[in-house]
């Protein structure tokens, strides 16, 4: 759980989700055998309805590839039927990825699920979505976690996507004393710099894409998001 007040602007990328948003339940009849989908096809529809379709095969890696082609693809017209389909998914890394995909999908909120998988089993995942993000400063915003693997979680996604302004706010933590966090602040400055010059850097990263294209009619940040599950 993330124990920060995350009192910070988070760019909806499609429209606010309603406060009262119904969600539409996945048809009864959409379980289909893994080999019933195929990913090349699913990048191939830009409407995302062979995605949506997916959401119901057998295979949970084919359920998550899904999940993370609507993330991609962005349109927020099936945002309620991803949301049923999240309530009822049981794999832990597909409801990450129809996480972010309702994010992608323009509700803000989900972000929330994505930072607190950095403290779980799935945080390799979390941390590829976060690699994703459009501005780099919702990732500074984040670095007020108080939890450790948060921290180097986003420090990490932060040096895939990080710029110059973002080098300022990570000054601090380069010196921490928080070894781990001083490390991992030292690295994301150290990757920044080197792509800002065209370099490569020494330390070899699992690769990851660095920027998702942001929809042409994507509204202003929503100002002062507040962490439903924040206990303050």
């Amino acid at each position: 759980m993330l124990a920060c007040v995350c009192s910070f602007a988070i760019p909806d990328t499609r429209a606010q989700s309603a406060t009262n948003e119904s969600v539409e339940p996945p048809p009864q009849s959409s379980m289909k055998t893994s080999g019933d989908v195929d990913s090349e096809k699913l990048d191939a529809d830009d409407s995302g309805a062979s995605a949506v379709r997916a959401l119901g095969n057998r295979d949970p890696q084919r359920r998550q590839i899904a999940a993370e082609t609507l993330a991609r693809i962005a349109n927020n017209r099936h945002r309620r039927l991803v949301q049923g389909y999240r309530l009822q998914e049981r794999d832990a890394r597909v409801r990450l990825a129809l996480d972010w995909a309702l994010y992608r999908l323009g509700k803000p909120e989900s972000l929330f699920a994505v930072v607190r998988a950095l403290d779980t089993t799935q945080r390799e995942q979390a941390i590829e979505y976060l690699s994703r993000l459009d501005d780099p400063t919702t990732l500074v915003a984040l670095l007020k976690s108080p939890k450790r693997l948060v921290k180097t979680g986003v420090l990490e996604a932060i040096g895939h996507v990080g710029d110059e302004r973002t080098l300022r706010e990570l000054e601090p933590l380069v010196a921490s004393t928080d070894l781990e966090v001083a490390a991992s602040a030292q690295l994301a400055v150290t990757e920044i710099e080197a792509r800002m010059s065209g370099r490569n850097t020494a330390i070899e990263t699992p690769s990851r894409p660095r920027q998702v294209n942001r929809p042409a009619n994507q509204p202003a940040p929503i100002d002062r998001l507040v962490d439903p599950t924040d206990p303050r």
